[in-house]
């Protein structure tokens, strides 16, 4: 008589179930990566666009993950001192602020709390 392996056959069943949920999922583009990726494109198709705070920067230097996710291409520093700002980006994970906040800088406050002597 056979013996049957009940953990194997568990295993198998649910990465065949994974892989085939993933790969609907994929195609049918509810992947985050997909939202982000089609909330990027630009209207020729020809792939992610820059947002409209960083219009003036140079596309071709950048890595655009999404709309508040981009970083400059290594072959972008060049081998210069300096790099040109319109190449320059540093990498950002979270939303820029609003125009209502940046309008007047004078306004800022910082308070550093949690800590004895500041």
């Amino acid at each position: 008589m056979t013996q049957i392996n009940k953990a194997r056959r568990r295993v198998l069943t649910t990465s065949g179930s994974v892989l085939g949920l993933a790969s609907i999922s994929a195609i049918s583009g509810l992947t985050p990566a997909a939202k982000v990726l089609a909330a990027t494109q630009t209207d020729a198709g020809s792939g992610p666009s820059l947002p409209d705070y960083a219009s003036w920067k140079d596309p071709d230097s950048l890595i655009i993950h999404s709309a508040n996710t981009m970083e400059t291409k290594r072959s972008a520093f060049g081998s210069g001192i300096i790099t040109p700002l319109e190449r320059l980006f540093v990498r950002n994970n979270i939303s820029p602020p609003s125009e209502d906040i940046i309008k007047v800088p004078d306004a800022w406050e910082i308070e550093i709390a949690g800590v004895k002597d500041p």
